[in-house]
């Protein structure tokens, strides 16, 4: 792996782990790396549906299974915030990304093109 695309991963996946919206601590628990490839990586967050009314009673995660043909909800969060509220986590995986692009971007004198938004 090409030193600027460790960096870039690196920093990603920390900033992933950073800044991720806690309730339970189950998406943060589903941050992963699935992929290296010389040139490309792949991070995958797969925050798996559970049983909200266990975790409120007895702050136990127990899944639940897809809902709505969906089996996570990181990306539901990402576009629309936690409960779909529009609140200060939509958009945080942009925001996050964009963020370590930055960093990097800025290290190295580039432009960041954000086709994120």
């Amino acid at each position: 792996m090409d030193e600027k695309l460790e960096k870039l991963y690196s920093l990603i996946y920390s900033s992933l782990n950073l800044n991720v919206p806690v309730l339970s601590g189950n998406m943060a628990q589903h941050i992963e790396l699935v992929e290296i490839e010389p040139h490309k990586i792949v991070i995958k967050i797969n925050a798996p549906y559970y049983d909200i009314n266990i975790w409120e009673k007895e702050k136990r995660i127990v899944p639940v299974g897809p809902i709505n043909g969906k089996s996570g909800y990181a990306q539901d969060v990402n576009l629309h915030g936690a409960w779909g509220s529009n609140n200060a986590s939509k958009g945080w995986i942009n925001r996050t990304l964009n963020e370590a692009c930055q960093v990097i971007a800025n290290e190295y004198n580039a432009i960041l093109e954000d086709k994120l938004k």
